[in-house]
């Protein structure tokens, strides 16, 4: 007996998405492995960091999508400090000192966003607070640093550890149940 199915036939949908960015990954391996092979047989200067940093970047930006916690805060706040770590890169390369100066303001733009974001209750989550206690805390320790002569230290750094210091005592002060529940959650071992 021949059994009939009548049920239509499923066709696998193709993610465009992943797709497009597993093409521009491959593009990305291609380029990072000519620029290594051109930076190491000219010499001089490691500009193919430059090149890598920029693909690292664009990567976290646009093409990572994590399957936990992916608000758009947290998104937008990766991508700055990457690009703060890119500016340092830069620096070191160069030996210059002026990321210091972009880094401290990033860092405080970084903060302010995040405080507006969470005093105006736009689209209110928890999760929010995470990457707003985060970047409280590392400010604050590069505040610290700065005090202490390992980092060179200049007004954008006062600004920075005064607003830090500030959204930390937010923190603790409105929103200390939340932030303790939020932080047991985020580094559960369960």
């Amino acid at each position: 007996m021949k059994i009939e199915n009548d049920y239509p036939t499923i066709k696998a949908k193709i993610n465009k998405f992943l797709l497009a960015r597993k093409i521009i990954l491959f593009i990305f391996l291609i380029s990072i492995i000519t620029v290594v092979i051109v930076n190491l047989a000219v010499g001089g200067k490691l500009w193919m960091l430059y090149v890598i940093g920029g693909e690292v970047i664009f990567y976290f930006a646009f093409l990572n999508q994590p399957l936990i916690d992916s608000s758009l805060v947290k998104r937008v706040t990766v991508t700055l400090f990457l690009i703060c770590a890119y500016l340092y890169l830069i620096d070191f390369i160069n030996d210059t000192e002026w990321s210091y100066f972009v880094i401290g303001i990033l860092a405080f733009s970084i903060i302010l966003i995040q405080l507006l974001i969470l005093f105006l209750g736009i689209n209110y989550q928890k999760k929010k607070l995470i990457p707003l206690f985060m970047t409280a805390i590392i400010s604050t320790i590069y505040f610290v640093l700065s005090l202490f002569d390992i980092v060179k230290i200049n007004w954008p750094i006062y600004v920075l550890g005064g607003v830090s210091l500030a959204a930390l005592l937010i923190l603790f002060v409105f929103y200390y149940k939340s932030v303790k529940i939020e932080l047991e959650k985020y580094f559960s071992l369960k």
